[in-house]
């Protein structure tokens, strides 16, 4: 991906069977996480704001579409999302835009340095009203 440095790995809370986020880091550095913080809890925090602001789309469910939809994203110093791209589609259209919308709803966000990847899940658990 062209971006050295540190990675680690988080893993959300999750909404049961086929449902879910978890999350890679592409850095440099801790810079920006505040003193005590940690890389960690950063993590879990951002993953606890994707999870909550995740919407699986109605069209989608009436559809059965499921699926795990990459996102790379990073965060700017006033904790908006300065960038976001899929970096692996679900195959479903709705899916992959359903995501970066969940990426940008979740902020704002701790400034982390370096990229992040996420992964957001929509499985049948969470396709039933």
């Amino acid at each position: 991906m062209g971006i050295g440095g540190a990675l680690a790995r988080a893993k959300g809370g999750g909404l049961g069977p086929g449902g879910g986020t978890d999350a890679l880091w592409e850095g440099t550095g801790t810079g920006g996480l505040g003193a005590g913080t940690g890389r960690d809890g950063a993590f879990a925090y951002i993953l606890r704001r994707i999870e909550a602001a995740k919407r699986y789309p109605e069209e989608a469910r009436r559809l059965g579409h499921r699926g795990t939809v990459a996102v790379r994203f990073r965060i700017g110093p006033d904790g908006a999302v300065a960038a976001a791209e899929v970096a692996a589609s679900s195959g479903f259209s709705l899916l992959d835009a359903a995501s970066l919308e969940t990426v940008r709803r979740a902020a704002p966000l701790p400034a982390v340095p370096g990229w992040l990847r996420v992964r957001i899940s929509y499985g049948l658990a969470e396709a039933r009203p």
